[in-house]
């Protein structure tokens, strides 16, 4: 049997996740019988063979981009395993499959050029981003997005790739480099928050200054939506100073070296 390639581009959509996925399955670390696939979520049920024989079931949802599975508000506790293109999610409740560097690490030709996409990916810009903004909204969209802007020394504003939504979002920076994303912005003015994503000490921090506007339950969650949160100038005043707070947390730690991991 040929080794490929099989894919003249780097995939650019989550269906073509899927097909890749199909392709690996012989050489993944583990055993799965696929039982469904399907357009609901989540998108595949599969069945985890064990070494003796033992069946687990498996609920998977494929995505292009990690990130994608909070973007489309999916539920954590409904899905396994998401099986992605590149895992830029941080960290998160369910496991992930990355398929881009499983398929590096393997030295497999399944595709042509890796590092192609057929179709350069849409990244919304705060243009098109307030131009699909409520036009009441408007001025609280510009608001915050020149204050999350002037935290570019400390942390990152990004505007969404390859998302038939326009958003944003804001991830802050540890100081051994890893990105963690606090919170993002749809133009319809939900707000979406990761309570959870940070280490330790930082994530209590984050939560213990959330408390003032977020209830018990939503802050044990790996991520809450606070619809029409962009109008709610509590809400947003709260949200603000949590960051602020994991900011000078951050900053300080790093100054003294005593980051906890």
């Amino acid at each position: 049997m040929e080794l490929g390639p099989w894919f003249e581009f780097a995939p650019g959509s989550e269906q073509e996740v899927v097909v890749l996925f199909g392709l690996l399955l012989p050489k993944l670390q583990r055993r799965f019988l696929i039982n469904e696939v399907r357009q609901a979520f989540p998108d595949c049920e599969a069945w985890e063979l064990g070494e003796n024989g033992e069946r687990k079931l498996v609920r998977i949802e494929f995505e292009l981009r990690a990130s994608n599975f909070v973007a489309h508000a999916h539920d954590p506790d409904g899905c396994d395993l998401i099986v992605c293109w590149e895992d830029d999610l941080g960290h998160f409740k369910v496991d992930r499959l990355e398929l881009r560097g499983l398929l590096a690490s393997l030295d497999l030709p399944l595709i042509q050029s890796p590092n192609i996409v057929k179709y350069p990916l849409q990244t919304w810009s705060e243009q098109t981003f307030l131009g699909k903004s409520l036009p009441e909204h408007i001025q609280e969209h510009r608001n915050f997005l020149d204050w999350a802007g002037g935290l570019k020394a400390y942390g990152r504003v990004a505007f969404g790739g390859e998302n038939q939504f326009p958003s944003w979002s804001f991830a802050v920076s540890l100081p051994t480099g890893k990105k963690i994303t606090l919170f993002g912005l749809w133009a319809d003015g939900t707000i979406w928050v990761q309570p959870r994503g940070l280490p330790s000490v930082w994530g209590e921090i984050y939560r213990s200054q959330l408390g003032m506007a977020v209830n018990e339950v939503d802050l044990r969650k790996q991520w809450f939506l606070r619809k029409n949160g962009i109008a709610d100038s509590n809400f947003l005043g709260v949200l603000k100073d949590a960051v602020l707070e994991v900011i000078k947390g951050l900053r300080q730690a790093v100054a003294t070296n005593t980051l906890s991991s």
